[in-house]
């Protein structure tokens, strides 16, 4: 029945996708504006090669290039749609002066005059492909120099480019940094859910990608708030301003397999889209595309809003998705982006996902105490249906005298699974269903005063409800051991609920090299979780076994902050002093809880930039933070959060004080296209609570007690990306080190553990001869656990190595044929070690006057259906094995339009 409610539901969305795409691309192909001119000296002389440049007066970014030819002669011809009055002309020569001019409604012809210049070049360029432009704190990479005719979108490109890392779900790093935007022309089309654009977006049609360090998006915050950001800008190409662009896929192979896919794009100065609609059994998780991979898309409510319950212990394995998801999704994405006029702009983001997964593995657990362990074993086959829809509408102005942004959110989720768990001589039938609803609005409101002085003004509304349910069935033996009872069948229920609001007035003064800005906040939430876990008699269900909750929760604080900046003109120092005075009370009549704090709270921090030259710079930051549990961490009765753990709080409410210190260096030569960055990072965490596992066979009881607890981490990284020109192969390897102290809880010992990490990524993207191309991928990980107590067993070693191979070799532009290995090795002491090679292939054949590509895949060619591997944690050891896809065979048509 769902599934026919949701083909009818994706049908006529797919009409009105159709209509709107056949609509725009008649409108795309209308007249051309054409914009033409010439370029003299002062004394009339014709400058040939100067660069003509057309920008958007709203955030300065580039939008077309062309050079004058040799009569000082240009001409440029933009989309029909083109608001001559959004954006201007820029004129840029070594030896002239940069001259920039408005462009003028009804105005085609401009007669440009440049005076000399001595000859400065605070501008380097690579003449020899491929092409990276540096100046200043930007990047420009040439996106057609990087690419090979493997390549499809921009995310394929970007692995190609020195100093960018992609990770598997589509994050981008640049240095390793995390980028916190990935902008189109200039726009925020996407948010933090990039990773649909980066698979989406043809490389064809992106001219360039421009690098933003220590990018202030909020114009009139520019000069005044200084921002450690690095963003990406996508430069789309003119040509592409003019059309609609897409692709649409179908494929099928065994056993019974299938891939369809259609995506729409439109960028041009007034309207962006990019839509798809989606589906496949084929392992591919379409889930990613609505992945935030930069964590501003997501609230404070939504990253707190986890489920409590759930049907495993086990995680997914260590191995790419592709190969054990077993999956039938489907998946509808909408993003739209308006220009209203040179200020104005509205967006809306609209995604639908649905699936039925699979999830079969077997393990054998074994958790450490302090001179002996405790092992179990467990089996389960789990389907899951998840559910999802959400969706946002922003409307945003950005200039540099006002900013103005309101953001609605909503979404929904559903999530059923069923599942069969065995092991130790027991069956247990689980059924579990969560529902979660969300809504949130944030407001925002920055005006320029009239002595240049900004008043930042936002607010904050947002609410959440979680119910969920874990129905347990155990007909050979009780689930828990209770005197008189005999406990096979159990319900274990849970609702919570979270509103928050929140209002900030921040006002900074006018900007000189030492700046300063003052902020007054205050912030409300209410929780409330309410539980109980009841046996079930045939169709009666019994009275609870243990007193449930019904806690109910309040937080409100006030703030009081100051910033000061200092900022030379390569140098930056910003120290923020907030002053919070809290106040938290919490209650549960069924316990007789009734208790309440306020505190007075000061969280100061530092940090520190220097630049060395246009590219490197050095960097340091330091925090103390005073930070609460919350309602999850206080709830008394016990919640069966599965069907082996039981988890209850203690009445002393979490308070955790931290030290976070460290440094990054970074350093850049374009010219040389290489990158290093080095880091470290140190922090140091007291608590006054700990978790006390008490652990049997059967179950696990985990109580939150209040002792001192003292965790300390250690973290550093070291990377360097270099593009080697008599190879054309772009290379680097990143080394991790890591150091965690921190102390466990079992069955009434202390247990003191150090757990150390050490890894090594060395990567390599090479083209050869011209028609043969090499990627290679791997990691080596040594990972050691040890109690810090002399005398006590159970440390711990692993070693894993990974790497993936892939070899494409093109005798022809139509044609490529390619074998990709991958290795997973897995050494442990004194226990059996796991090796597993993964081989697939591919062939491409290209028909360019259809516009098709014909495609063949052969995954897993050795037919491995298990894997097996092993995870770690502090005081644990878990031994997996899944059931993973065999080998499986894919015929594919792509149309690209």
């Amino acid at each position: 029945m769902f599934s026919r409610i949701m083909s009818a539901y994706l049908l006529q969305l797919v009409t009105v996708q159709v209509m709107l795409l056949v609509s725009l691309s008649i409108s795309a192909t209308a007249q051309q504006i054409s914009l033409a001119g010439t370029v003299s000296d002062e004394q009339g002389v014709p400058v040939p090669l100067a660069n003509v440049l057309i920008k958007q007066r709203k955030n300065e970014k580039l939008l077309y290039f062309k050079a004058t030819d040799n009569n000082g002669a240009f001409v440029l011809n933009l989309p029909s749609e083109t608001i001559l009055t959004y954006f201007y002309l820029e004129v840029t020569h070594v030896s002239y002066r940069t001259i920039k001019i408005e462009l003028e409604k009804g105005k085609n012809f401009y007669e440009i005059r440049l005076s000399r210049q001595r000859v400065h070049l605070d501008e380097v360029s690579v003449g020899i492909k491929p092409r990276i432009n540096a100046s200043g704190d930007t990047i420009r990479y040439d996106v057609n120099s990087f690419a090979t005719q493997l390549d499809r979108s921009v995310g394929d490109a970007l692995k190609r480019m020195p100093g960018f890392e992609v990770e598997q779900n589509g994050r981008i790093l640049y240095q390793g940094q995390a980028i916190s935007h990935l902008y189109i022309d200039g726009d925020d089309l996407l948010e933090g859910k990039y990773g649909i654009g980066t698979r989406a977006i043809p490389h064809a049609i992106v001219q360039g990608v421009e690098v933003y360090k220590n990018h202030q998006d909020i114009k009139v915050l520019q000069d005044r708030v200084v921002s450690r950001d690095i963003t990406i800008n996508l430069v789309i190409a003119d040509k592409a301003k003019m059309r609609l662009n897409g692709e649409a896929k179908l494929g099928g192979g065994w056993p019974e397999q299938y891939v369809s896919e259609l995506n729409a794009i439109v960028f041009n100065d007034k309207i962006k889209m990019l839509d798809a609609l989606k589906g496949n059994n084929a392992g591919i998780d379409i889930r990613e595309d609505l992945q935030d991979l930069t964590g501003q898309a997501a609230t404070n409510l939504e990253r707190h809003s986890q489920p409590l319950l759930s049907s495993g212990t086990a995680g997914a394995p260590n191995l790419p998705k592709a190969r054990h998801y077993l999956n039938n999704s489907v998946g509808l994405f909408a993003h739209h982006l308006v220009t209203l006029d040179a200020d104005w702009q509205v967006r809306a983001n609209i995604d639908l996902f649905a699936d039925r997964n699979k999830l079969i593995y077997d393990n054998q657990n074994m958790i450490f105490g302090e001179m002996d362990s405790i092992s179990f074993t467990e089996q389960l086959y789990r389907v899951n249906k998840p559910f999802l829809t959400e969706g946002s509408l922003r409307v945003h102005k950005n200039t540099k005298k006002t900013y103005l942004n309101n953001l609605l959110k909503f979404n929904y989720s559903r999530d059923y699974s069923a599942a069969e768990l065995s092991g130790d001589e027991q069956l247990i039938d689980q059924r579990l269903k969560q529902q979660q609803w969300f809504f949130d609005n944030h407001f925002q409101y920055f005006p320029m005063l009239k002595g240049k002085d900004v008043l930042k003004f936002s607010g904050r509304v947002a609410t959440n409800k979680a119910p969920e349910q874990l129905v347990l069935a155990s007909p050979q033996k009780p689930i828990v051991d209770v005197p008189s009872m005999s406990l096979s069948w159990l319900r274990q229920r849970v609702t919570t609920r979270t509103t928050h609001a929140e209002l900030n007035i921040e006002y900074l003064l006018k900007p000189t090299w030492f700046s300063h800005r003052y902020n007054l906040q205050a912030f409300s939430e209410w929780q409330s979780l309410h539980s109980s876990l009841n046996p079930i008699e045939g169709e009666q269900v019994l009275d609870e076994i243990t007193t449930g909750n019904a806690l109910q929760w309040r937080r409100s604080y006030a703030l009081l902050g100051s910033t000061y900046e200092i900022k030379r003109s390569n140098f930056t120092l910003s120290a923020t002093l907030p002053l919070r005075l809290q106040q938290i009370s919490y209650d549960d009549a069924q316990f007789a809880l009734n208790r309440g704090q306020v505190d007075w709270l000061f969280d100061p921090s530092l940090e520190i930039s220097k630049k060395i030259g246009q590219q490197h710079e050095v960097a340091g930051h330091y925090g103390y933070s005073n930070t609460f549990g919350n309602m999850q961490n206080i709830y008394q009765g016990a919640i069966m959060t599965n069907y082996r753990t039981l988890l209850a709080n203690d009445t002393v409410l979490q308070r955790n004080r931290g030290h976070h210190a460290g440094f990054a260096v970074k350093l850049a030569n374009a010219p040389d296209m290489l990158f290093v960055n080095l880091g470290y990072d140190y922090a140091h965490v007291a608590s006054n609570v700990m978790m006390s596992y008490q652990v049997t066979e059967q179950l696990t009881s985990v109580v939150a007690l209040p002792l001192t607890n003292r965790q300390t981490q250690h973290n550093a990284v070291a990377g360097i990306s270099k593009f080697l020109f008599f190879l054309g192969v772009k290379s680097g390897i990143t080394a991790k080190w890591s150091l965690t102290n921190d102390n466990q809880l079992v069955n009434d010992a202390l247990l003191p553990y150090r757990n150390r990490m050490f890894s090594l990524s060395p990567d390599l993207n090479a083209k050869l001869l011209g028609r043969i191309n090499v990627a290679y991928i791997g990691n080596w990980s040594w990972l050691h656990n040890e109690p810090r107590q002399r005398g006590l067993p159970f440390s711990q070693r692993l070693v894993t190595f990974s790497q993936s191979v892939q070899l494409y070799y093109s005798p022809s532009a139509m044609l490529d044929i390619g074998l990709k290995g991958q290795q997973l090795y897995t050494k442990q002491r004194e226990q059996a070690n796991y090796n597993y090679f993964f081989m697939d292939a591919n062939a491409r054949y290209k028909i360019p006057t259809w516009r098709i590509v014909l495609e063949f895949d052969l995954f897993n060619i050795a037919n491995i259906k298990t894997f097996e591997y092993i995870a770690l944690t502090t005081n644990s050891r878990h031994n997996n094995r899944y059931q993973i896809r065999g080998r499986m065979a894919l015929v594919k048509a792509a149309f690209t339009f």
